[in-house]
């Protein structure tokens, strides 16, 4: 998703879960916001189907919108993160193995133990979520409020609030851009091979981070702190 697209602010800088969809060509030429951004290019490009193409879009647009209405919890399958965290955790417990292997200078005080515990918490809070789900009478609307608001929080909290959103406009720590993402530790990590220096207090500072941006949504998402096991 590009800054310039309508949906960007609401996930990037408010962390409202939002989706774009459009059609593409597999023509080169671009049109949008340029002089020949005409009705006669669209007609081109798209065969004269601009009419069967905006009632595709209608009705994938209507569908949703329906569904947000008609439905009394959102359609949001917050347990799909867990998969995410555990495929980026993975990665970087990889790659901090692999530099104790190979005895990286002050690699020693790196533990991956807080990063792996934060992916448990959360993975136990979403499944829990979905249990709460299934046991919810969807009439109750002050309890499908509630679960929906806990739904809601997930992405706002991917966002990492450690981050200047002057510097970072897109925060998010999964899909974002930025020193504050698991890409970036993970790239930097399998490049210590190749540089001159190793900066163990940078890579203690962003795991740190990322622990609490991961524990803190796993908080949220529980609903009740009280009750995880993990004290960080």
């Amino acid at each position: 998703m590009q800054m310039d697209d309508g949906a960007y602010p609401f996930l990037a800088l408010s962390g409202i879960p939002s989706v774009s969809f459009s059609f593409i060509s597999s023509s080169d030429k671009q049109f949008l916001g340029t002089n020949m951004d005409e009705k006669k290019h669209l007609d081109r490009i798209t065969d004269q189907k601009v009419v069967e193409l905006s009632v595709l879009a209608a009705q994938v647009a209507g569908q949703m919108a329906l569904r947000l209405v008609h439905d009394h919890i959102l359609k949001l399958d917050v347990t799909k993160y867990s998969d995410v965290i555990a495929r980026h955790v993975s990665a970087i417990t990889q790659h901090v193995d692999t530099l104790k292997n190979d005895t990286v200078d002050k690699i020693e005080s790196l533990s991956t133990k807080w990063l792996n515990a934060a992916k448990s918490s959360y993975s136990r809070a979403a499944a829990s979520l979905n249990i709460d789900i299934r046991n919810t009478d969807q009439n109750d609307f002050e309890m499908c409020r509630i679960i929906n608001n806990r739904i809601m929080k997930v992405e706002h909290n991917f966002l990492s609030p450690y981050v200047s959103l002057r510097d970072v406009p897109f925060r998010h720590i999964f899909f974002g851009n930025g020193w504050q993402t698991t890409t970036d530790l993970e790239k930097y990590l399998g490049d210590v091979q190749e540089k001159t220096s190793f900066n163990i207090d940078q890579v203690l500072n962003q795991f740190a981070l990322l622990t609490w941006t991961i524990q803190g949504c796993a908080n949220d998402l529980a609903g009740d702190i009280w009750s995880l096991d993990n004290e960080i």
